[in-house]
């Protein structure tokens, strides 16, 4: 069961269903299945705590994942996502399609993709766009 938690509504907003549609596809593509997911949608400084507190971390992000999965087959996970970050990190023109690249992300994350070199961060877009593609984005 996948739950977004918006406390900004108003300013940041991603269809319940494409969300799913898009796990799910993820998901079966990497023989995996859906479990819990909470999507948890806050601002800068909300996440900038969370980084510091749990990663050590003293910068801004867009996204921090939390892999709770207790097996190889099911995804369960809490995804922390700043929509100030995306909204900056996006233009105009793409706001929509940086929401949906960053949840995926999130999700690809869990699956043991990192993107800590150049390289791995070239894999990673890559993947992205693809799975950007299944939902018309």
């Amino acid at each position: 069961m996948i739950e977004i938690h918006n406390n900004y509504q108003n300013d940041f907003h991603v269809s319940h269903e494409t969300v799913e549609k898009i796990y799910t596809h993820i998901a079966e593509t990497n023989q995996r299945k859906i479990g819990n997911i909470n999507i948890i949608v806050l601002n800068d400084e909300e996440l900038l705590e969370i980084n510091k507190q749990y990663l050590n971390h003293d910068y801004y992000t867009d996204i921090i994942t939390f892999d709770l999965s207790e097996d190889f087959l099911g995804i369960e996970a809490e995804l922390y996502i700043s929509f100030e970050r995306i909204i900056e990190n996006s233009t105009a023109s793409n706001l929509e399609q940086e929401k949906y690249r960053v949840l995926i992300h999130g999700i690809l994350h869990i699956l043991g993709f990192t993107d800590k070199t150049t390289k791995e961060q070239q894999e990673m877009r890559k993947t992205e766009d693809s799975y950007l593609k299944v939902i018309g984005l």
